[in-house]
Parts: structure tokens; sequence; C-alpha cells
């Protein structure tokens, strides 16, 4: 994971790249980086716009979740609801093959890219051109219109970063405007504060990397992601606030919770990270021992956070991980 903006959940996706000249593609193909991102190549427009309309369905899959929020009174108990259903997409064998981004050449032979963009107008692609010198005033207006959201020029000295970054912008796009629609106003204001920090996005970015992590979904606005390493292997991270645990504490206090995981909990050296069961009861708390974990405290906008990490959470049912196509 790169330094970008945090979502309520990202996984790769693909990239559709449109040239007629084959060792041009070939030349690309040897550069990108294949460990976070698929890749379709076409030398015909007409294919990769049949390509690109057959699958583009796919990407609408979170519509279901806000089909349910619509459908029902807006509060916070519905949203968590709907969040937590969110993983379930890891055991959709296509959720690699949605297309965020289009990159095409702008002089072809069939159409012209601009005219393939023109005839995939209601795709909410990041649409990307490749131009020669000539072309670069046509991208220019085309970019002011609208009609792209990026263009690079094939004379780039540093052609394939510029790439591999409208890639990177196409599938946060995308995952931004997944959040945007899951998200009411309050949670949107409260997650971009949080987890759209700096801090933050460094912290979750350097536990991705670390623990080879290529996909994630936030379970509660509360501070919990699911994480799926690329072998398939679950594991969770938590984040809280110090009220939060405050809370949490007090609970246990209160339930006669054994003394010395108590004073633990009271100096912030464990913190319950429950994970494992949609249901999670707390009806005898020392039953939930097993739930205490390490935590370390992160400050994000000004205020105290405590995070941890838990390698395994229980969760037996096998999932694909991610093999980039190419």
């Amino acid at each position: 994971m790169t330094n970008h903006d945090t979502h309520i959940c990202s996984f790769p996706t693909s990239t559709v790249i449109v040239d007629d000249n084959e060792e041009f593609l070939n030349s690309i193909a040897l550069k990108l980086d294949k460990n976070r991102q698929s890749y379709k190549y076409f030398t015909s427009a007409h294919e990769a716009t049949k390509f690109i309309k057959d699958n583009y369905h796919k990407s609408k899959w979170f519509l279901k979740y806000i089909q349910n929020i619509e459908e029902a009174e807006q509060d916070r108990k519905l949203v968590e609801f709907n969040l937590k259903d969110l993983y379930k997409q890891v055991y959709d064998q296509e959720r690699f093959d949605i297309i965020t981004t289009v990159i095409s050449d702008y002089d072809m032979p069939e159409i012209t890219g601009l005219e393939m963009f023109s005839d995939l107008h209601d795709a909410q692609l990041h649409k990307v051109l490749l131009t020669g010198v000539v072309d670069e005033k046509v991208a220019v207006k085309a970019f002011n219109d609208k009609a792209i959201d990026a263009f690079i020029p094939k004379s780039h000295s540093d052609i394939y970063s510029q790439i591999h970054k409208v890639i990177e912008d196409g599938s946060n796009n995308y995952f931004a405007n997944i959040s945007d629609k899951l998200l009411e106003p309050a949670n949107r204001n409260l997650f971009t504060s949080i987890y759209n920090n700096s801090v933050f996005a460094k912290l979750l970015g350097n536990l991705m990397k670390d623990h080879d992590i290529v996909e994630y979904y936030m379970t509660s606005t509360d501070g919990s992601f699911l994480l799926i390493s690329s072998n398939g292997k679950y594991s969770m991270f938590f984040i809280y606030s110090e009220e939060h645990l405050e809370s949490l504490s007090l609970m246990a206090k209160e339930e006669d919770f054994s003394p010395k995981y108590q004073d633990l909990l009271d100096k912030r050296e464990k913190m319950f990270c429950f994970y494992g069961s949609n249901e999670q009861t707390l009806a005898d708390w020392n039953d939930c021992q097993k739930y205490l974990q390490d935590c370390t405290k992160v400050e994000i906008s000004g205020t105290n956070y405590y995070y941890s990490y838990v390698k395994s959470i229980g969760l037996d049912k096998e999932i694909i991980g991610f093999v980039a196509k190419s």
C-alpha cells in the first residue's frame, strides 16, 4: 500500500491499457507493479470497449448496501450493520477483476482514445489518455472539458511512474466513492478526521507492508479493520480512542472483571479486541480474557488512540488471495 487516503475498504483492482503498438504494451507490462494490481492489454480499441462494457457491472457490488440503507431509517446502528457485512466481498472471486482505470493511446487506427472514452461515458472509470507531441493540445482540451481525468505524454522522461500514479489515483477514487456512499454524514466526517489523517494512513500502510496485506475492510466506525494477505489469510487491526477504552474499562469493573487484568486495562497496557463472531456477547467478562491484546498509543488529530494488530482471529473459511493477471 502506497501513501494514499484510507477508505472503508480496499482491494486490488484491474487496469485496462489500450494501444495499437504491441511493442509499447509489452514494454509497459515489464515495468508495472503486479503485486497490487491486475492488467489487461488490448491492441484493439473496439475489443477493449466490449471487454469493459461486459465486465463493468462487477464494480457495482456495493449497491446492495446502499439499497439497504436507503430503504430504512438512517441511523448509526444500520450503518454499522452494513459495514460489518462489507467483508463478505472477500468471498467473491471476481473482486480483483473490477476495472477502475482505463489508459488508452489517443492515435489509433480504429477510433481515437477520446472516441473510445466517449463510448464509455456512462462508466465511472479513471480515464487516462496517452498522447504524442501533436496530440497534447487535444488532450489539454479534453482534460479541461472533463472528458478525461488525466493525460500522459508518451515522450515523458518517466512515463512508467506517471502510469503508476494514475493507476493509484483510479483505485483511490473508486474506493473513496464507496466510502462516500456508504457512510452517513456524521460518520463520514469522523472517518475523514481520523482515518484519513496522515498518521493513521502511515500506520496502516506500514502494517500492510510488513504483513503482506493486500486488502482490508472496515467492520466498525469505532475502529476495527479486517485484513487479508496475498495468500488469503485473515487478521485484524483495531484502533480505539481513549474514551472508548475508558468506557470498556468501566464496564469490566462493574462486572467484577479479574483485578489482574482490570489493572492492565486501566493502565492501557491491554485493550479488548473482539473478533471471530459478528454476534459477540459479553455475558461473562472473565471469558473475555482471550480478547485482551497488547496495545500501543498514538496521537491522531490531537487525540490519544490505542491500536493493536491481531494476527490470528480464528476464521477458518478459505478465500482466494490476490494473484495478478497480466
